[in-house]
C-alpha cells in the first residue's frame, strides 16, 4: 500500500506522493448483531460510533498516478469488525455502498479493531484500497464513538491501467517505451497518439520520444504509478517548439582497402582510413570535419582521413581525434582513437605475419614472392574474415619432406569461407595439409572438401593432419567433407596431437574407414577435449567402419577423448566383428593410457547398412581390452539396429531427454571435467523441448546453437 486517499465529495491534496481517502462512519453499540439503521437513541447495553470526513487542499502530481478517488468512486465497502481485549462478541462483517457508508451501524458493546475494503468493481476478489482502526473503537452502552479511517491503495498485487493522449505536430517517428525501474522493457502494442494498457500493479519509467521530417527529435519520461484495479492517465501535448536538432554522436571506424579492420596497431606499409560516423544521420551537406592527430590538425573538411605508416611513424603512438559540426543544429561532436605505429612484422610471436586477404593466405609457409621469407615454422595473424573465391591448394611447404606447418597461426577469431578443397597432388585435403604447430582461433564456414581418389589419405577441415607437436584449438568448421579413402573427420582427419575446444557441423561422408565428426583418426598419445560435433557421419558403401559421432577410431597408447559430446545420425556399413560404429567412437583400441571419458552421446539413430549389428553402441561401437572407459551418458531413447544397455562401456549411463529431460548439473558437471571457464552450460534441464546444449566459450564467428534431434 503505497498511496492513501481523502474519501470526499472532491479530489482533496496528496501527502508526499501518497492518496489520502478519509471516510467518516457511524458506529452504535447493542447487545445483538443488527446492521440496520441506527434507532433516534441508543439501546440500552449500546452506543454510537461516527466517522467523519477529512479534507485537505490540492497541489500538483509530479509523475503519472491515479487521480484522488471520492467516495462515490468505490461501488462497495466491506468492513470487517473483530473483537479485542475482553471483548468475547463474534467477529462482525457489513457490506455497505458509498451512499450509506456514513450510517452509523450498531455493534455490541466492547473495545473492537476494524479493517475497511474498498473495491471498484462489485464482487471483485481483490479490494483497491484499505484501511483499519486498531483498539480505537470503543462501544459504550448509549454511547456515540467517532473516528476516521485512512484506506490506501495497493502498488502490489493485481493489475491497474495506464492511459494515455498524446497530441504532436507532424512526426516522421514516435515511440513509447515503458520500462520497469530495474530497466526491464514492459512489451508494448506498437504506439497510437491514444491508448490503454493493462500493467501489473508497480512503478514504471514511461518514455515518449518523436522525430520530425527534418530529423529534430524531442522526448518526455515520467514516472508512472500503477495501483491495483485504478487508472492512471496522463495527457500531454508536444508543440513544433518542443523538437531541437542535436549531434548526439560520431564513431570512428578503421578501414583498409576499404573492408574493416579491428586492429589498432598498423605496421610500416599500410594504408589505413579512418572513417568518421555521425548519429543521427543528417544531411551530408551540412556537416563540417575537422581531424587532428594529437593536437594538430590535419586532413581536409572529409568523413574520412587517409594515412599510410611511414618508418618515421614506426614506435610512435598518436591520438588521432575528429571534431564534427552541422549547420543548422545544435552543438558538436568529438571521439577519438589511439593508434601504435609498429615496423614490418618479422614473424615472431609477437610481432605475426599478417594475413589480409586470400593472396596472403596462399603465401602461408610457402617462401615465395611476394613474401619470401614467409616460412614454415614462421607466425601469422588472420587480421580480418575472407570469402575464398579459388579451390583452394592446402598449405604445406615443398622444402621440408613432412610438409609440416610448424609455427602458429592465430586466426584473430575472423573466419575463412568458401574453402573448397578437390582431389589434388598432395593426398592431404584440408586448409592446412599437416600441422606440428599451432593454429587456434578460428572459423571456417561453408567448407566443401570431396575426394574421388582412393589414393588420397587424410581429410579434415581445418588440417587433414595434425601431428604429435600439434595443437588445434578455439576452432569450428561448417560444410561438408566427403570422401573416398582414409581418415575422414570435420576438424582433422588425422590426430597424434592435440584438438580442444572445437566443434563441427559438417556432415561426414565417406566410402573407406575412420571417420569423425571431430577427428577421423586419433593415434597414440593423440587428444581430443572438450569438443562437439551435430552433423551426420555417414559411411556409404559396404565395409565402411570404424564410424564415430567425435572421433572414428581411438587408436592406441594414451591416446584420449574426453569431455565431447555429439548430436548427429551415425551410419556404418560392416559386415565385420571389429569394425565399430559409435555416438561417440567407433572403435577404441585399447592400450596403456588410453582414455575415453566425460563423454555424452545424444545422437538420436544409430544406423547399419551392412549385416553386422554387434558392432555398434551408443558411446563406442567396439571397445578392444585395456585403457580406462568410464563415466560416459547416452540418451536413454537412442536407436539403432540392436538393443542397448544402461551402464555399460559400450553404451554408458542412460539419460532422458524426452519431456522434461534430465539436469544439466548432473549431465554437464564441472566435478566430471566439464571446466565452466571452457563450456557456457545451459540452466535447468537437458531436454528436446528446450533443446539449449552445452556451447564453447570464446570461440569465433556466429554463435553456436547445437540442437538434438527429438
Amino acid at each position: 500500500m503505497s498511496k492513501r486517499l481523502t474519501m470526499n465529495n472532491k479530489m482533496k491534496r496528496i501527502f508526499f506522493g501518497f492518496l489520502i481517502l478519509m471516510t467518516g462512519m457511524a458506529f452504535y453499540g447493542c447487545s445483538n448483531s443488527s446492521f440496520e439503521s441506527a434507532p433516534e437513541t441508543p439501546q440500552k447495553g449500546s452506543g454510537y460510533f461516527v466517522l467523519t470526513n477529512g479534507s485537505a487542499e490540492t497541489v500538483r502530481a509530479m509523475t503519472i498516478k491515479p487521480e484522488t478517488p471520492v467516495v462515490g468512486d468505490f461501488a462497495s465497502y466491506e468492513l470487517v469488525f473483530s473483537p479485542r481485549g475482553t471483548n468475547s462478541n463474534p467477529q462482525e462483517t457489513v457490506n455497505l455502498t458509498s451512499s450509506n457508508l456514513n450510517n452509523p451501524v450498531e455493534l455490541p458493546v466492547g473495545t473492537w479493531d476494524l479493517v475497511v475494503y474498498a473495491y471498484k468493481i462489485a464482487g471483485d476478489p481483490l479490494p483497491a484500497a484499505q484501511g483499519d482502526l486498531i483498539g480505537v473503537i470503543d462501544i459504550k452502552s448509549g454511547g456515540t464513538t467517532s473516528g476516521t479511517v485512512s484506506l490506501a491503495t495497493f502498488v502490489s498485487g493485481g493489475t491497474g491501467t495506464f492511459s494515455w493522449n498524446i497530441t504532436y505536430p507532424p512526426v516522421t517517428s514516435a515511440t513509447m517505451e515503458i520500462k520497469l525501474l530495474d530497466g526491464t522493457v514492459v512489451p508494448t502494442p506498437p504506439f497510437t497518439a491514444a491508448g490503454s494498457l493493462s500493467l501489473d500493479s508497480g512503478y514504471y519509467s514511461v518514455l515518449f520520444e518523436l522525430t520530425n521530417s527534418t530529423g529534430q527529435t524531442t522526448s518526455l519520461r515520467e514516472t508512472l504509478h500503477i495501483h491495483r484495479n485504478m487508472e492512471s492517465a496522463f495527457t500531454h501535448t508536444f508543440i513544433p517548439e518542443n523538437f531541437f536538432a542535436n549531434l548526439s554522436g560520431v564513431s570512428i571506424g578503421v578501414q583498409m582497402g576499404g573492408q574493416p579492420a579491428d586492429w589498432t596497431d598498423p605496421c610500416e606499409g599500410e594504408t589505413l582510413e579512418l572513417v568518421a560516423t555521425v548519429t543521427p544521420t543528417l544531411p551530408s551537406s551540412g556537416y563540417k570535419y575537422q581531424w587532428y592527430r594529437g593536437s594538430t590538425p590535419i586532413g581536409t573538411n572529409s568523413a574520412t582521413y587517409t594515412f599510410t605508416v611511414t618508418s618515421a611513424d614506426v614506435g610512435t603512438t598518436d591520438n588521432f581525434s575528429v571534431t564534427v559540426i552541422c549547420d543548422g543544429y545544435n552543438g558538436s561532436v568529438t571521439n577519438s582513437l589511439t593508434l601504435t605505429m609498429e615496423g614490418v612484422p618479422d614473424g615472431s610471436p609477437t610481432d605475426p605475419f599478417r594475413i589480409y586477404d586470400e593472396s596472403d593466405l596462399q603465401s602461408v609457409g610457402k617462401e615465395v614472392p611476394p613474401n619470401p621469407t614467409w616460412t614454415p615454422d614462421a607466425n601469422y595473424r588472420l587480421m580480418r574474415s575472407i570469402n575464398l573465391t579459388s579451390p583452394w591448394e592446402p598449405i604445406y611447404t615443398t622444402a621440408i619432406s613432412t610438409h609440416d606447418f610448424t609455427g602458429i597461426f592465430d586466426g584473430g577469431n575472423n573466419t575463412i569461407s568458401g574453402l573448397i578443397v578437390n582431389d589434388g597432388s598432395t593426398g592431404y585435403l584440408g586448409l592446412f595439409y599437416q600441422n606440428n604447430g599451432t593454429i587456434k582461433n578460428l572459423g571456417l564456414i561453408n567448407v566443401s572438401i570431396n575426394s574421388s581418389s582412393i589414393g588420397t589419405q587424410c581429410f579434415g577441415g581445418v588440417a587433414a593432419s595434425n601431428g604429435n607437436s600439434g595443437t588445434i584449438q578455439n576452432c569450428f568448421v561448417t560444410g561438408s567433407v566427403t570422401t573416398v579413402g582414409v581418415y575422414t573427420g570435420g576438424i582433422v582427419g588425422q590426430n597424434s596431437g592435440t584438438v580442444e575446444n572445437c566443434y563441427s557441423t559438417c556432415n561426414v561422408n565417406v566410402q573407406g574407414a575412420y571417420a569423425g565428426g571431430v577427428v577421423g583418426y586419433n593415434s597414440s598419445y593423440g587428444t581430443v577435449k572438450n569438443c562437439y560435433s551435430t552433423g551426420n557421419v555417414t559411411g556409404n558403401v559396404t565395409d565402411t567402419y570404424h564410424i564415430g559421432g567425435v572421433v572414428g577410431n581411438n587408436n592406441a597408447v594414451n591416446s584420449i577423448v574426453e569431455n565431447c559430446y555429439a548430436t548427429g545420425v551415425i551410419t556404418g556399413n560392416t559386415s565385420g566383428i571389429l569394425y565399430g560404429v559409435g555416438g561417440i567412437i567407433g572403435t577404441n583400441a585399447g592400450a596403456s593410457g588410453n582414455s575415453v571419458r566425460y563423454c555424452v552421446a545424444l545422437n538420436r539413430q544409430l544406423v547399419n547398412g551392412g549385416t553386422e549389428d554387434s558392432v555398434f553402441g551408443r558411446v563406442i561401437g567396439v571397445i578392444n581390452p585395456g585403457g580406462t572407459v568410464a563415466d560416459n551418458k547416452a540418451r536413454a531413447d537412442m536407436t539403432g539396429p540392436t538393443s542397448f544397455s544402461d551402464g555399460t562401456e559400450k553404451d554408458g549411463d542412460d539419460i532422458t531427454v524426452m519431456g522434461a529431460g534430465t539436469p544439466n548439473s548432473s549431465v554437464f558437471s564441472a566435478g566430471n571435467g566439464w571446466d565452466p571457464t571452457i563450456w557456457d552450460i545451459p540452466a535447468g534441464n537437458l531436454s528436446t523441448t528446450n533443446n539449449a546444449l552445452p556451447t564453447l566459450k570464446n570461440m569465433p564467428g556466429p554463435a553456436q546453437n547445437p540442437e538434438m534431434t527429438p
